[in-house]
């Protein structure tokens, strides 16, 4: 990411939009949207927090619901929370 001049990342998996790259990076099988950072955190916003606890990996895990269930809501929320500072690129699905 850092070669590539990417701050952060982000893969979605939702109904209708499905990206297998989220679960083979969280172990999460469906729904929710993972945020990694170049420099190695990760946040994952899951549709079903229960079940993200018990089956995925990320630095941290909250229900998709407290972003309103949406990828801007889930961007506006949890990139500053990550770090993020403006200017800095944001590679989306």
């Amino acid at each position: 990411m850092r070669a590539a001049g990417i701050d952060f990342a982000c893969f979605r998996d939702e109904e209708g939009r499905r990206d297998p790259a989220l679960a083979y990076l969280s172990g999460l099988p469906g729904d929710g949207v993972l945020i990694l950072s170049s420099g190695g955190d990760s946040v994952l916003a899951a549709w079903d927090a229960i079940l993200a606890s018990r089956m995925a990996e990320a630095g941290r895990i909250l229900p998709y619901g407290d972003c309103g269930r949406c990828l801007r809501g889930a961007l506006e929320r949890l990139l500053p929370e990550m770090g993020a500072r403006p200017g800095q690129r944001v590679e989306l699905p």
